[in-house]
């Protein structure tokens, strides 16, 4: 027995149904994940909600009340933000790693602290030394 015969003898149009159906069921299990992997990552970072700590001292505290409000859309007119970029960098020094430069900028709350960074480099303000060390360009 050959063909369509021997399919049908060995149950085979069932086994093909019953394959697609566990192919489909598990890409519709896989695209609703994907589509709340946003709202996944947030409840596992808001279970690890952390204590006030050490790292929370009341000089950091003071120091981010200082801070003027960020800018609405801070990109679209990078010289009224060019100073609040400059005070959030204040304490970092004239020179400073682009790694701690993007660190402030995430807990300053900047929306998008890596585009901020990689326009700020693009446009000239921010200076390479080498070695990942950044200073704000003289003007």
């Amino acid at each position: 027995m050959y063909g369509l015969e021997a399919i049908s003898a060995a149950n085979g149009w069932a086994q093909a149904a019953t394959g697609a159906a566990i192919v489909m069921m598990g890409l519709a299990a896989l695209s609703f994940v994907i589509s709340r992997i946003g709202k996944i990552i947030d409840l596992m970072e808001n279970l690890g909600i952390r204590k006030e700590g050490p790292e929370d001292s009341v000089e950091e505290k003071e120091a981010q009340k200082i801070l003027p409000d960020l800018p609405e859309k801070p990109l679209e007119n990078l010289n009224d933000s060019l100073e609040y970029y400059k005070l959030l960098t204040a304490e970092l020094g004239e020179e400073f790693s682009l790694l701690d430069f993007h660190k402030a900028l995430h807990q300053s709350g900047d929306p998008h602290p890596h585009l901020t960074a990689r326009t700020l480099r693009e446009k000239g303000y921010l200076e390479a030394i080498g070695n990942g060390v950044f200073r704000w360009k003289q003007s």
